[in-house]
This record gives C-alpha cells, structure tokens and sequence, in this order.
C-alpha cells in the first residue's frame, strides 16, 4: 500500500489522500491540496509472487473491472499493482 501510495503522490498532481469506503470499486481519494473535494479516484493491489495465473497484467484488469463501480464519479482514475518478488509496479491512469 505505502509503495502505490508513493506513486500516486509522485505521479500525479494530487498530493492529498483519503481512504474510502468500502464496497465502491477504490481505495483511495485523490485531493488537491487544502480541498476537501475529491479529485481523482485510486485503486491498488499487491502481489508477493508473480505466477503464471497471477500476474500483474491479469491484476491490472480485474482492478479496471472493480473500479468501474465508482465511475459514475467521472473523476480520473488510477491504478496501481505492485509486485514483491521481484519487484516491480504498473502505475496507470483509466
């Protein structure tokens, strides 16, 4: 989580985060800083191993399914997967 939240911090222009509810498809709200309006929408996932039926590939679309609950938003969205073993991320905008 510390490592998506890195990214999106250093990737984006929203340097304010707050956790959201659960059940909407996010983890996080993205805000400019000093607004209490949400900007931007976060989602993450970690993967400790890499294996041929889970990779950061096939995460990266289940995520971009999840986070369609909350597109209604029509805020932007990112994703981030993290990978441990070996290691590596994929940082996206939807």
């Amino acid at each position: 989580m510390c490592i998506s939240l890195f990214l999106a911090l250093n990737l984006t222009e929203y340097p304010d985060v707050e956790a959201s509810a659960t059940g909407n498809g996010i983890d996080f709200w993205l805000c400019h800083e000093g607004e209490l309006n949400f900007a931007a929408r976060l989602e993450i996932s970690g993967i400790r191993r890499e294996s041929a039926g889970n990779t950061v590939e096939k995460r990266l679309a289940e995520k971009e399914i999840s986070i369609k609950k909350s597109d209604a938003t029509l805020l932007p969205a990112y994703i981030s997967i993290v990978e441990f073993s070996q290691p590596k991320a994929i940082f996206v905008k939807k």
